[in-house]
């Protein structure tokens, strides 16, 4: 699907030292725009406007990569380098934090994004270990699916995460270049249709109310929206 996008606002930018190098955004209930900033080494909030208000996780993050919201407003981020996914506080409180580097059930090795499921659990692309994995806010493996492979279901480095109405996961398969879509216990159901306007490298994706798929397609500079039949 192509077409044309209008820019509604702009903010942020390194000159205003709140955000330098953006890899993951997300919205919060209150409206707040929460964005992980890679190389400044935190997670900045904006208003709806797009106003500056605080950052989250500076001195503990090191790489934070891709943000989240739990059913409970708080913020979920992945740090990449810590390979660590640390709970704050939109007030800027920690909360709780797991993992560590490794391909152990409770490790990771360069995990990327999250998503949250309608059971407030936590859902991980684990991209160097090209698996999923699902925890409980309490950091404690519910289940983890996928393998190295080009196979049905497996992963060449997974990134983007997003979960749908019905709880499907669906899953952005960078190495392989396609998107998988998965039922709630991991087990894999199809493929997201790009075969008109194919990726290359998709990272980022999020699902709209109204059955798309928007997938940030790195290989090809650009945003792609696509069908999704929920």
């Amino acid at each position: 699907m192509r077409g044309n996008l209008r820019v509604v606002s702009v903010f942020g930018g390194a000159l205003q030292a709140s955000c330098s190098v953006p890899t993951g955004v997300a919205v919060h209930p209150t409206g707040d725009i929460i964005i992980a900033d890679y190389d400044n080494k935190w997670v900045s909030i904006f208003s709806s406007e797009g106003k500056y208000k605080t950052k989250l996780g500076s001195g503990r993050l090191m790489g934070p990569k891709g943000v989240t919201v739990d059913q409970e407003g708080h913020v979920i981020v992945v740090d990449n380098k810590a390979c660590t996914v640390f709970i704050f506080q939109l007030t800027g409180k920690l909360v709780s934090k797991f993992g560590s580097r490794g391909n152990g059930d409770k490790q990771f090795a360069g995990p990327h994004f999250a998503a949250v499921n309608k059971n407030n659990e936590i859902i991980v692309t684990d991209f160097h270990n090209h698996s999923v994995k699902v925890f409980t806010p309490e950091g404690e493996l519910v289940m983890k699916f996928g393998s190295n492979g080009e196979g049905n279901g497996q992963f060449n480095a997974p990134t983007g995460v997003a979960v749908d109405v019905n709880g499907n996961i669906i899953v952005a398969d960078w190495g392989n270049s396609r998107i998988q879509v998965f039922d709630g216990s991991g087990s894999f159901l199809s493929y997201i249709n790009t075969s008109a306007d194919p990726l290359y490298g998709p990272q980022g994706l999020a699902l709209t109310s109204d059955g798309h798929v928007v997938v940030a397609d790195s290989g090809n500079h650009c945003f792609k929206v696509y069908r999704y039949l929920q």
